[in-house]
C-alpha cells in the first residue's frame, strides 16, 4: 500500500507540473498574441502622429503676375511617408476616422498581407492596392485590400456596412494621394464568395460600365447612388467569415 501511495503522489505531482506548464505556455502565447496587436496599433499610431495633419510646404501654380507662392498648410507629408516606405501611394480615411491608414502597392499581393507599413512582420499587414493596377485611383476600378482584424483595426470596421443604418451615417470615405484628394461615395455593399465578385476572382474582366453596374446590382441594399459612364470606382475588400471564402466589399465612386 505504501508503495502504491508513493506512486500515486508522484503521478499527481507530474500531472500538476504538466498542467502548470501548459498554463504558463498558454499565457505566453496569449501575451505574444496581444503584443503583436498592440505593437501593430502603435506602429500606425506613430505613423499618423508623424506624417498626418502636419505642416507641409506647397507651391501654388503661377499667378497672372508670373510668380508662384509658397504656402505652408497642414496635410499629409507624402515625402516623409515615401522616405519611410517607397511603396506608399496614398492615405485612406473613413468610418469616422476608425479607418485611417497609409496605402501601399507592392510587387505582389502577398507581401503586405504579413508586413506592416514599416516592413516589419505583422499579422495585421497593411492596406494595399492590388498589384496589377497600373494607375491606382485614376482607372475605372481600383481594388484596395485590408485585413479584418479581431481587435477592430485595419478594415474590420467595414463589416458594419452590412447594417444600412451604419451606411446612412457613413456614406463617404476619402483617399489622398500626392497629386489629389478624392472623395468617394459608397454605392454598393457586397457580401459574397470572392469567386462571384467582379475583379476578385482572378479572371480577366474588362473594367467597363457593365461590370461596374454589376457591382451595384450585387449590393445588400439600394444605396440610391447613381453611376455615370466615367465613374472611377474603388473597392475596399476584407474577409467576412459567414462563408469559407466570403468577402465584404464596400464600393465607392469618385465624386
Amino acid at each position: 500500500m505504501g508503495i502504491l501511495m508513493t506512486l500515486k503522489v508522484k503521478q499527481l505531482r507530474i500531472i500538476r507540473w504538466i498542467v502548470f506548464g501548459l498554463i504558463i505556455l498558454t499565457l505566453i502565447m496569449i501575451g505574444v498574441y496581444l503584443y503583436k496587436y498592440i505593437n501593430a496599433r502603435s506602429t500606425y499610431s506613430d505613423v499618423r502622429g508623424e506624417f498626418v495633419n502636419v505642416p507641409i510646404q506647397r507651391i501654388t501654380d503661377e499667378s497672372d503676375g508670373g510668380y508662384s507662392e509658397v504656402v505652408i498648410q497642414k496635410g499629409i507629408d507624402f515625402d516623409g511617408l515615401r522616405e519611410l516606405n517607397p511603396d506608399c501611394i496614398g492615405w485612406i480615411n473613413g468610418c469616422d476616422d476608425v479607418i485611417d491608414y497609409p496605402i501601399v502597392q507592392g510587387q505582389d499581393n502577398d507581401y503586405y498581407l504579413k508586413h506592416d507599413f514599416t516592413n516589419d512582420s505583422s499579422s495585421g499587414g497593411c492596406i494595399f492596392v492590388q498589384d496589377d493596377v497600373a494607375s491606382p485611383f485614376d482607372e475605372v476600378v481600383t481594388v484596395v485590400y485590408g485585413h479584418n482584424m479581431k481587435d477592430g483595426s485595419m478594415f474590420h470596421e467595414l463589416l458594419r456596412y452590412m447594417d444600412r443604418k451604419y451606411f446612412e451615417s457613413n456614406k463617404q470615405f476619402k483617399i489622398a494621394t500626392p497629386k489629389q484628394d478624392i472623395d468617394y461615395e459608397v454605392f454598393s455593399v457586397i457580401k459574397a464568395d470572392y469567386m462571384n465578385i467582379p475583379y476578385l476572382a482572378g479572371t480577366e474582366i474588362e473594367p467597363d460600365q457593365t461590370s461596374v453596374l454589376r457591382l451595384k446590382a450585387m449590393s445588400l441594399y439600394d444605396t440610391g447612388v447613381e453611376l455615370s459612364a466615367e465613374a472611377g470606382v474603388v473597392m475596399l475588400v476584407t474577409c467576412e467569415y459567414s462563408g469559407v471564402d466570403n468577402r465584404l466589399v464596400v464600393c465607392g465612386v469618385k465624386r
